[in-house]
Formats: C-alpha cells, sequence, structure tokens
C-alpha cells in the first residue's frame, strides 16, 4: 500500500456516475477483497469543470465494497488524458442521473443492486442509448467560416 499513499481519496469526496450496481460483481470483488487493500486496483477518477467533486470513472462496485468494510480512503488513478464531448456529456448525464436519484455517496447504492443482466440492460443499455442519441445530434462545425 506504501506506493498508493500519496494518491489516496476519501470515498465521500466522490462524485458517483453510476446507478446501479452488478449483484455479481459484488460477489467476485468480495473474494478477493482485503482490508489493508493489497489487492485492491486503484479506483479513476477525472475532473471535470461542471463538478465540484471528483467524478468516479471506474470502480464504483470496488469502491461500495471497500466502504461496506469499513474503508474511508481509496488508492486513485486521476485520469488526465482528454475525454471525448461525446463521453464527457456521458458523464455529465451520469452525474444528473445520481443526482435525480438521490445518489451522493457510494453506500446510497446499496439499494441500486441488481442481477447481471438487469445491470447490462438498465445500466449498460441506457448509456448506450444516450451515446446512440449523441451520435444523432448534428455536431458542431468547428469552423465558423465553413
Amino acid at each position: 500500500m506504501d506506493n498508493f499513499e500519496k494518491n489516496m481519496i476519501t470515498i465521500k469526496e466522490l462524485q458517483l456516475s453510476q446507478l446501479f450496481l452488478s449483484h455479481t460483481k459484488i460477489v467476485k470483488i468480495n473474494e478477493w477483497f482485503s482490508s489493508d487493500l493489497t489487492n485492491f486496483s486503484p479506483i479513476t477518477i477525472h475532473s471535470f469543470s461542471w463538478s465540484e467533486k471528483p467524478v468516479l470513472i471506474d470502480g464504483h462496485t470496488r469502491a461500495f465494497v471497500a466502504a461496506q468494510n469499513g474503508i474511508q480512503a481509496l488508492p486513485f488513478i486521476l485520469e488526465e488524458d482528454v475525454i471525448s464531448d461525446d463521453l464527457e456529456n456521458l458523464y455529465h448525464q451520469c452525474v444528473e442521473w445520481c443526482k435525480v436519484a438521490q445518489l451522493h455517496e457510494i453506500l446510497d447504492l446499496s439499494t441500486k443492486i441488481i442481477s447481471q443482466a438487469e445491470y447490462e440492460d438498465c445500466w449498460i443499455g441506457r448509456c448506450e442509448t444516450f451515446l446512440a442519441k449523441q451520435d444523432k445530434l448534428p455536431k458542431p462545425i468547428s469552423d465558423p467560416t465553413i
């Protein structure tokens, strides 16, 4: 864990961007999870200009299992690569969905645990539908003289 000590974030600081958790994924993580975080891959966060908190973009289930086990801070990787406009729009929409659903902290997802099939349909399907709608929107012209 020494490698992570400089890059730790408290779980309560995170902005969620996911409405559901897969029960199957929770079970699998519980099989290897250790409270000393020896096998824990860092969660991934991104700082968006429109969010007051760092947005959790990968690791909701791992963060949930950690919080269930009393862990208050996790190792993280700050995603610094440029994210496409479509993907940023998706994350923004996901954060808005979380706010509407009153999902403010990772343990709020305890009432949103569903089967893997439901997860793929309800969550992955919802995100894919949103992205498909984005593809159908007219793209802004980068050069206003055209």
